[in-house]
Order: structure tokens, then sequence, then C-alpha cells
């Protein structure tokens, strides 16, 4: 999915966090699956509250990144995407 197709979407986590493994965060889906989360989209699965819009998640971490929205926008929607797919996150 791009950023358009998710941008007014409120994505809400799922599953748990278990540990740290590594340099990884490591959380289990409903089915008992484990990933393997970088720091970073750790963070992003954490903003996923089921208040936030896709794009408020996107502009939240334009800003405490410093980065430009434009540039946050589709590796965002990407990790989302990813995150729904592996069953960590609900789209709503």
């Amino acid at each position: 999915m791009n950023y358009d197709e998710l941008k007014v979407k409120k994505p809400l986590r799922k599953g748990q966090e278990l540990g740290e493994q590594d340099q990884y965060i490591v959380v289990a889906n409903e089915k008992e699956e484990v990933y393997g989360l970088t720091p970073a989209i750790f963070y992003i699965w954490q903003m996923c509250d089921g208040t936030r819009t896709v794009e408020d998640i996107v502009e939240h971490v334009s800003k405490e990144a410093e980065i430009e929205v434009s540039k946050l926008q589709e590796p965002i929607a990407t990790i989302i995407t990813q995150l729904y797919e592996a069953e960590l996150v609900s789209l709503d």
C-alpha cells in the first residue's frame, strides 16, 4: 500500500513485545509468530495506538528526526504495510 492509500488509516498495534536480542526488539503477533524489529521500526510500531493516522505518525517522526515529511511518507507507508502483513498492526 502506498502513502495516499494509508494516510487516513489509524493503525492499531497488535501482539506483544518479548524483549531484545542483538540489535532487535523481538515482538510476536497473536499467532505467536516472532519478528525482530529495528529500533526505528519498533518506534513506529509503538506509535500505532489506533488514535493516530499514518499522516500523524509521519508528521511526528518528521519533527523528531528533523527530516522532511515528503521523504518519510513512502518509507513509513512501507513499514506500516509490512507490519500489517506480519499481523503486528490492524488498519482501520
